[in-house]
């Protein structure tokens, strides 16, 4: 997985986390090449809640939708 990547998912899993802060939520950029893979027009949005530990994030841009896991739900 391309450490980018990896930085993203991580941050978005800490923004699942309901212990942290979501009002205001915004992208820290420690590396410039996160640039060339998250516009930096881009805003962190949450589209679903409830889940207990998901896994991903996927997201499909045939079919303009984005894939993940709820692990313990046994739910995609």
């Amino acid at each position: 997985m391309n450490k980018h990547y990896f930085v993203l998912t991580l941050l978005l899993a800490c923004l699942a986390d309901s212990s942290v802060a979501q009002d205001p939520v915004s992208i820290i950029r420690i590396a410039p090449a996160l640039d060339n893979i998250v516009s930096v027009e881009a805003k962190v949005e949450q589209v679903v809640n409830g889940h207990r530990f998901v896994e991903g994030p996927v997201w499909v841009s045939n079919g303009s939708y984005l894939v993940f896991s709820d692990i313990p739900d046994n739910k995609i």
